[in-house]
């Protein structure tokens, strides 16, 4: 039984990354301005990545509460926040991304602002801090082990590196005074938007496979 399991949950996970494989180059065939129109932000998949983070998100609190992940609810909190980023809660109701340092340093933003946004950081911060604790090192172990949930997931990871990297590509090619073609720009954007996908997609199916794991132990 645990081994038809096992065996599902790899052909789904082979599945999803054929599937982006095809929506990377469907949308490459597609003309510019349509490819960029799916990808902006408020786009098609960044819709799609949204209500993905927050599937799975519910997952991981209905999980945390039947007492399957025992981290008092930390990785349903953390995949919701990345949601939110997603949404680019962010910058939404600041006077910049909240994310940079340049937004606690600088003297455009209001004293009153950076004290309303410095707790709820601080929060954040040390929630990620003790998922960390609570994770990291026996995620390596597994994976290193080749336990069924690790390589399941270990797409997700292999995506937030792929996408940063296209995500990246542009800035440091204008930082180098080099052409930005078209065509460049919009592959990047692409693989980005993609990929980024592919994140929270990949968090469900690991989500599922521990749930159903638990249901048949």
């Amino acid at each position: 039984m645990k081994e038809s399991i096992e065996k599902k949950y790899y052909l789904l996970s082979a599945s999803i990354l054929f599937c982006l494989l095809i929506l990377v180059i469907f949308l490459f065939l597609l003309p510019k301005e349509q490819a960029m129109e799916i990808v902006a932000e408020g786009g098609v998949l960044e819709i799609c990545s949204v209500i993905s983070y927050f599937l799975s998100g519910i997952i991981a609190f209905y999980l945390s509460k039947r007492g399957v992940l025992k981290d008092r609810y930390l990785m349903s909190f953390l995949i919701i926040i990345l949601g939110l980023r997603e949404l680019d809660f962010h910058k939404a109701f600041t006077t910049m991304s909240i994310s940079s340092t340049r937004y606690y340093l600088s003297p455009k933003v209001p004293v009153l602002e950076k004290l309303i946004v410095a707790p709820i950081i601080l929060f954040i911060l040390i929630a990620i801090f003790f998922f960390l604790k609570k994770y990291t090192l026996a995620y390596i172990k597994n994976l290193i082990n080749k336990t069924p949930l690790a390589i399941i997931i270990f797409p997700s990871f292999l995506l937030f590196m792929c996408s940063k990297l296209a995500d990246s590509s542009l800035s440091m090619f204008r930082d180098a005074s080099l052409t930005i073609t078209p065509v460049m720009e919009k592959t990047a954007f692409i693989i980005e938007e993609s990929f980024e996908l592919g994140i929270p997609v990949f968090f469900i199916v690991g989500l599922l496979y521990l749930l159903e794991t638990k249901r048949t132990s």
